[in-house]
């Protein structure tokens, strides 16, 4: 287990019956909103990882042989990395964590 310094609540729209563009924005809207201060560019605390993967959820579309759910399955493995990456205080144990992905599973 691990210390999580946020969580977030995907599982509100995680079991409804959307396409995969329209999930993916909807999951964009809540990491917009959540870690708001993570996004300006002008902030120490800025996260270009994170607006990366913002922007991919935000645009999934498919595209030459990737299917629109294969681009779903690669960017939330992309935000699961980002969400378990270690975060300050360093060394502890249990590990400090940046975020609990909270979804239906």
């Amino acid at each position: 287990m691990a210390n999580w310094k946020h969580t977030l609540d995907i599982s509100d729209i995680w079991d409804i019956d959307l396409e995969m563009d329209e999930l993916g924005r909807q999951i964009a809207n809540k990491l917009s909103r959540k870690f708001a201060s993570l996004l300006d560019f002008e902030s120490d605390n800025y996260d270009e990882e994170l607006e990366d993967i913002i922007d991919r959820f935000d645009n999934i579309t498919g595209f030459d042989d990737v299917s629109p759910e294969e681009e779903f399955d690669d960017v939330m493995e992309q935000l699961y990395n980002w969400a378990d990456q270690e975060v300050e205080p360093f060394g502890m144990w249990p590990k400090n964590k940046m975020c609990w992905v909270k979804t239906s599973f």
